[in-house]
Order: structure tokens, then sequence, then C-alpha cells
């Protein structure tokens, strides 16, 4: 088949080729020379001539020729690479059985290793398995040590029936150096299944990262990628929890969530959330995604922490760019969390806003590069240094005295929650390196907003409101009967739902109306009839009517009174009895849950007035510190942060 191989159909296939100009000058020489009779024997030329054109013998041109047309392993011509003076293209076979050597006699072992793998194949199969971790997971996650698999292979020679008086027993050392480099070419020719046998998990991650293959969705233009994801914080934190507004108690708890929505492009933060839960939940993931589409920050009007102020320019896109509000997005990019599948996030928000949703795959943070680097800046600029912080782990990070250094420097959340804001408003105005070229993602934003004359699409009119654009909607059946005397009414997890006009028209019990129901405020929702038209607002009836309540509330509520962890008469406020259930049953979960109960009463732009700040209970007299002063923290702007390119 060599024969009819000729200078032309190489040229069409392609071979391993060579550049002259870094060979030193006798090696060059001789290739040149050879390349050159190469060429000659396959555009056909005589042996004699091409032995008087460059002085090779006629055998040693058949030789090369040979050597030029071999295929190496990725099924390739040598080509010139086989020309190359000193080039072995083939390893070495050892043909000679004898293994005998004296005790201080050196080398005459060369190829045994390839011999004993020949006379025994199954061995070596098994521990290519063994090695490269195949068909187990024990030790995945352990340290990989290469003494270990040492042994195994002298176990698996041992079951296959090798002797005292064959290698590598019969041998000083056993031939343990000859094995470990078999273990490192065993490793080296699959990267990937290398890295899944030895590295951590921080390896697998960092995985499919510099492969060389360009993304299949980049953003190349601000909104045209979006990525949200969540963060804990982990430590013991001084909570004020405020069970009515004029009252505070004052405990520890030991997480809370950030979560945040980042612009791939510009790598602006659009906006965050703190998440006083042991999870986070779809509402929480909705309730982003509507301040980041639709904006609505605004700077804290008074800082409580000292020296803590917003630099010169500070803040959201939203704040700061007018025409970026509503912005519509190209593609979301969210993780495999429970909260990310639920219909709020996957069918509703998508279908109103009409992004698309890319999942990804499952242990990949690298892909979502621009938030990931957010929380990484975060965390070591100053979540893990506050002295309460439990760290990543148990090595990094961790304070040794988490829960007194809470108490004696009274890590208030309140005040780390202004160190957010204030970090993430400074976070945008700071220039960044890789793609914005030292420029700070505000400065991208707008230059794309108001210098490149780019149209964006927008959000409806209608939509310019977080609280229309978190609504969602809900088809009812109007439920009710005169012969049992029951008025027209329609219900909502457990509640039900009315008005003067509904309970007055009996004719409609059977019908359906489309309810929009505002997530945040569950005590009353608007009707409408199928056809479009508006029926009014219905409201809830029995004992949800007092308080202001979310839907989540409602249903962790619902929740507790089926396990009869908390019962309620029909003249009972039901928030009010959870609140104080809250409160008897102090644990650190139900801290978080009763900072969030409060929140969403008061903290909202909800009907009742923030509280004075109540004075704390005697402590220990020590020196307050502020957040910022412990940490070291400093807010302004003006050093370069290190892009996703060089965390990852």
């Amino acid at each position: 088949m060599k024969s009819s191989i000729t200078w032309e159909s190489l040229n069409r296939c392609g071979y391993g080729r060579v550049d002259e100009a870094c060979l030193k000058e006798p090696d060059k020489n001789i290739f040149l020379l050879r390349r050159e009779a190469v060429k000659l024997k396959l555009e056909g030329q005589a042996l004699k001539e091409i032995e008087t054109y460059t002085g090779l013998k006629p055998q040693e041109v058949c030789r090369l020729v040979s050597r030029f047309t071999t295929l190496d392993d990725f099924g390739v011509y040598h080509g010139e690479v086989a020309l190359l003076p000193n080039k072995r293209i083939k390893q070495y076979t050892r043909t000679n059985i004898e293994q005998s050597k004296r005790s201080e006699q050196q080398g005459s072992l060369s190829g045994i290793l390839g011999l004993t793998i020949a006379k025994h194949p199954d061995v070596f199969r098994k521990f290519v398995k063994r090695v490269l971790q195949q068909g187990t997971t024990a030790f995945r996650g352990l340290k990989y040590k290469k003494s270990y698999y040492y042994a195994e292979f002298l176990n698996l020679l041992r079951e296959d029936g090798v002797t005292d008086a064959e290698w590598p027993f019969s041998v000083q050392g056993a031939g343990k150096r000859t094995i470990l480099k078999l273990i490192d070419s065993i490793l080296n020719q699959d990267f990937e299944k290398a890295v899944f046998a030895v590295a951590d998990v921080g390896g697998k991650a960092h995985l499919q990262v510099g492969n060389g293959m360009q993304r299949l969705i980049v953003g190349s233009a601000p909104f045209d990628v979006i990525e949200i994801d969540a963060y804990k914080i982990d430590g013991f934190f001084s909570l004020a929890v405020r069970p009515e507004p004029n009252l505070t108690t004052t405990t520890v708890i030991n997480r809370f969530w950030l979560i945040a929505a980042v612009e791939s492009r510009s790598e602006a933060v659009l906006a965050y959330r703190l998440v006083f839960s042991s999870e986070v939940r779809a509402q929480d993931i909705l309730d982003l995604i509507c301040d980041a589409s639709v904006g609505g920050w605004e700077p804290i009007s008074e800082l409580d922490v000292p020296g803590l102020e917003y630099p010169n320019g500070a803040g959201m896109p939203c704040y700061l760019i007018e025409e970026s509000r509503g912005a519509l997005w190209g593609c979301l990019y969210l993780d495999n969390a429970m909260a990310h599948h639920a219909a709020l996030v996957s069918s509703n928000a998508r279908n109103i806003l009409g992004f698309s949703i890319n999942y990804g795959q499952l242990g990949r943070p690298e892909r979502r590069s621009q938030i990931e680097g957010l929380f990484r800046q975060a965390s070591q600029r100053f979540l893990h240094l506050i002295p309460s912080s439990t760290g990543s782990n148990p090595w990094n990070g961790r304070s040794e005295a988490p829960i007194e250094n809470a108490e004696k420097y009274q890590i208030n959340i309140d005040e780390a929650a202004q160190v957010v804001d204030v970090f993430m408003a400074t976070y945008n105005i700071t220039p960044r390196r890789g793609r914005n070229y030292s420029l700070s993602p505000v400065e991208v934003m707008r230059q794309f907003f108001r210098e490149n004359g780019l149209i964006f699409p927008r959000l409806q009119d209608r939509l310019q409101s977080v609280s229309e654009l978190s609504s969602h909607v809900k088809q009812c059946t109007i439920r009710g009967g005169i012969k049992k005397g029951i008025r027209p009414y329609i219900q909502l997890d457990k509640a039900h739902y009315t008005s003067a006009e509904l309970a007055s028209r009996p004719a409609l019990i059977g019908e359906r109306l489309r309810v929009k129901i505002d997530p945040k405020d569950y005590r009353a929702v608007d009707a409408y009839y199928t056809s479009g038209e508006f029926f009014g607002t219905l409201h809830v009836q029995g004992i949800w009517r007092h308080s202001k309540h979310s839907v989540t509330t409602r249903k962790i509520i619902n929740r507790a009174i089926e396990k009869r962890v908390l019962e309620c008469s029909m003249i009972d406020d039901v928030i009010v009895k959870y609140r104080e259930h809250l409160i008897s049953s102090k644990t650190r979960s139900t801290n978080l849950e009763l900072q969030r109960l409060f929140d969403e009463q008061f903290g909202l732009e909800g009907d009742v007035e923030k509280e004075a700040p109540a004075i704390p209970a005697p402590v220990e007299k020590v020196k307050v510190q502020s957040v910022t002063s412990m940490i070291g923290f400093d807010l302004k702007p003006g050093q370069l942060i290190p892009g996703p390119e060089d965390d990852y």
C-alpha cells in the first residue's frame, strides 16, 4: 500500500511537519537532505538519480520513505518528524527473556516492563482501571498515593503467577521506580480520566476550562447573558430579631445567603438580596430577577457603620444608567439548584421576560465565571475576614472562637448588610481586567448604551414595576351553594377570598376567574374574567386577614398546622401566633425565619413604619468595633480587581 503513496496524496491528507529554522546547523543539513530525497522518491524519481543528487544510498532512501509514511498513534503520518536525526518513532521491544542480574550490575533490563506486560496482558488491563479508579468511587476525594498502586501492581503480578525469579521480584527495589513511571504514563494518556482520579473538587471544576473550544453562547453586548447564583455565608452573627416594631431581642444565627445577578459582558452587579433562610426559595430568585430587570436600587440613606460611605459614582446600573432599566435579557445562566427549576423561575419568569435558560452541567461553576468571581472577591475581601466567620471550610478562614466573637464584637447582621450594599455599589465602579480593558463595569455599560448607538429591546410599559412583574396568575373556580347558604368565594392555599360583589352573585358559582397574586402581600388578589375583563379585588377571610404576609409565609404556616406544630382558632391572628411560636422555640434556624418574617412585614414597602433603634441589653463592657475596622476592607475604588481569566 505504501508503494501507491505519492507526494501529492500526502499533501492532501497531511503529515507531521518540522520548522527547519528551529534546528541546529549539523542536524538541519541532514534533515534537509533527507526531506529532499524522500520528496524525489515519492514524486517517482529513480533511486540512482536520487543517489547522484543527494548522495544517499538507495536502501537508505527506502528506509527514510518507510519511516516518513508510517502512521503515529493518532493515525497521522509521521512525515518530516521521522526524518529528524536520532528521532525514535518506534518503542523498543525486548525479546531476551533473561532476567538474572548480578547484585551490583547496572542496566541490562531495558524493555523489561514491556515484556512483562506482554506476557501478562490481563494484569495490565486491571491495573489501568485501578490507577484511573474506574468502576469505583471509594477513593474519590482521598489523597492520591502512587505507592498504594505500586503495591497493587505487585499483588496483581503475584495473583497471575509471577515468581520470585522473575522481574520485578528478582531485582533490588522490586522495580519501584519503573512501576511509578508506568503509573505516570497511564495518567498522562487521558487527561480527563486522570483529573477525575487525582484532582480534588476544584480541579474537577477546572476540567472544562482552557480546552481551546469556544463557548456556544457568548455575551457580546450587555444583557446578552445574565448569571444568577447563591452563596451561603456561614458564621455566627449577632442578629437583632424584631418580632414587633418596638420590641428587639438579640440572638445568634449561623447562616444566611447572598444571591446576586451579574451581567456577563460588563461584569456589573444588577441586583442582590440577602436571604435569611436555611435554603433559597424559588420566590427569592423571582424577586431577584424582578429587581435586576426593573431596577429600583437606591443608596442607603443612613449608614450605621462608622466610616462607611458610598464612593462618588457608586451604585447599580439601574440607578446610574437610566437606559438600562427594563432592558430584556438574552440568556439566563443558572445552576441546577431546586429553586431554579421551580415553575416560578423556569416557566413564569421566562414567559414574561422572554429570556432563555441555560442550566449547564452539574458541578460546572466555571461556566458562570463572572458571578463566581464576584462571590470570591466578596468572601476574600470581607466576608471571611469577619472575626465570627466559620470560613469556607475548617482550614480556610475559620475563626478560633466565632460564637464568642459574635457576642463580644456585636457583629450585627444589619451592619453586615450595609457593608454588602456598599461593596456591591463600589464593585460596579472598580476597573476590571480582561474584556473590560481596565474599565469599570458601569463605564463599559454606559458606552454600549450611550456611545455605540445600539438599540436594546425593553420591557412593556405595564411591566415597568417590580410588583407587576413579580405577580403571577392562577385560575380558580368560584365555589359556594344556595342550598347550603354558602356565599360565592375562591380558594387559594387553603384560604377563602371574596368581595361584596362576588358574595352577592350566586350565578357565578362554577365559573372560573383568573387571579393575579402579589407574592409579597397575600391578603388581597385582583380577579379577572377569563375574557380578560377586570372583575374586582378579592380579600382573604378568617385568620389570614389581619397581618401582611407573603405566599411563602402562608405555605410555611400551613405545613406547621398540618404537622400540629401550630394551632390557631378563628379569632387568632395566625401571623402573630406563628411569630410567638418562633420566639418560644429559639434555634438558629427559627431565628432566620423570624428575621425573614419581620423583613416581610416591616422591612419592605409595607404599611408599618420602621421602629426606632432599640436599646441593646446590658453586656460586658468591651470596645465595639465596626465591621469595616475589624476586617480592614477599603471600600474606595482604584485598585484593579482581577477578572475571571485570572481566577480560572
